[in-house]
């Protein structure tokens, strides 16, 4: 355990924000009721994600992807990692969603990514790109943008991380794991903590939270 201090705030998710999200979630309803469909597909080969998993559920993990629209929106990145993607969460929704950006995704398992590439054609979507293997390993230009949906502990992908230039880190993830997982990494960070279910009342986000970590040398918002 490290002596770090670390600086952590807290606030909610806005309403402004929840609006967004549900107005690009009605005007992209087909294409992520599609992707949800061949997630389900592709589980029944491979285990993206829960084996009983209902398309119910499936759906609840797609909008809980797309409240970080917002903040990708805000942040205007030219490139979107999203690490340890397993079946294309938060990613592919977003990719859908934000087809200016280009968002590239990464997870260990070949297989996973192979999956992902797959729907990503099946959608049609030309913003994507693709690597397996672990972050360690990939490529990154100064400024783009990392996220992940609960694949990672937040010490452990800024160990992955580093020498590498990211600009910041959406978590999607639990908001009590939060003060554990930075207290174990050297590296002074600025970490803001926000809150969904306050917002949010459908029992699926209790307890949940978008975490944006950002070194805290850089850390000016």
């Amino acid at each position: 355990m490290f002596h770090v201090k670390h600086s952590i705030s807290h606030i909610i998710y806005s309403v402004e924000d929840l609006k967004s999200t549900e107005t690009i979630i009605q005007s992209n309803n087909e294409v992520l009721g599609k992707y949800t469909e061949r997630l389900l597909w592709w589980n029944e080969k491979i285990n993206l994600v829960s084996r009983d998993v209902s398309h119910e559920t499936l759906m609840s993990h797609v909008h809980h992807s797309l409240l970080l629209y917002p903040l990708i929106e805000r942040l205007s990145p030219k490139k979107v990692i999203d690490t340890g993607t397993g079946g294309g969460l938060p990613g592919l929704p977003l990719a859908v969603c934000m087809p200016a950006i280009t968002f590239h995704f990464n997870d260990i398992v070949q297989k996973k990514i192979m999956a992902v590439k797959q729907m990503s054609k099946t959608l049609g979507l030309d913003n994507t790109s693709f690597g397996a293997g672990s972050i360690a390993n990939e490529k990154m230009d100064i400024g783009e943008l990392v996220i992940t949906k609960h694949a990672f502990k937040i010490s452990d992908l800024v160990g992955f991380l580093e020498g590498k230039p990211w600009a910041e880190i959406l978590f999607l993830k639990g908001e009590e794991e939060v003060g554990g997982e930075l207290s174990k990494t050297s590296l002074p960070l600025k970490a803001e903590v926000i809150s969904l279910d306050k917002v949010i009342t459908d029992e699926f986000y209790q307890g949940k939270a978008i975490v944006r970590v950002k070194r805290m040398a850089e850390a000016h918002e």
